[in-house]
């Protein structure tokens, strides 16, 4: 098997148009959206992030089989790789005016790098992420 790449990530929200607002306040361009169901994509760089009703993609990935739901554990996060320590910061506020909650400021490291998190109101989490030049490309 070859892998393609990673294209995007799609995330499941209770509310579309809050939702999409949300993304639209952090300043996101829209991408079309190859989805036949009512989806919002966007596009940062190479990645797409799409929305999708949250009932439709717990019914496309099967989910509905799944007797103890709370056997799935929806935690990971997306990283999002800023230019500089003080992005991080910006991103962060931006974010927590757009309607996110910070979960954690940003830190710098002791490698020069920094990063913080935030929680978006569907509770998908995002790091902001900057990557010492020393330590390789801005990238986790």
């Amino acid at each position: 098997m070859t892998e393609q790449g990673f294209f995007g990530v799609t995330l499941g929200v209770a509310d579309m148009p809050s939702a999409t607002a949300f993304y639209n306040r952090l300043g996101w361009p829209k991408g079309q959206s190859t989805s036949p169901a009512p989806a919002t994509c966007f596009t940062l760089g190479p990645i797409c992030i799409t929305l999708l009703p949250r009932d439709t993609l717990i019914e496309a990935a099967g989910l509905l089989s799944f007797f103890d739901m709370d056997s799935i554990c929806p935690c990971m996060t997306i990283n999002i790789p800023v230019a500089s320590p003080a992005d991080v910061e910006a991103y962060l506020q931006n974010a927590r005016s757009a309607g996110a909650t910070v979960l954690k400021p940003a830190q710098n490291q002791s490698d020069g790098s920094c990063s913080g998190y935030f929680m978006d109101p569907d509770g998908h989490i995002f790091e902001i992420a900057y990557t010492a030049p020393h330590l390789g490309p801005n990238r986790e």
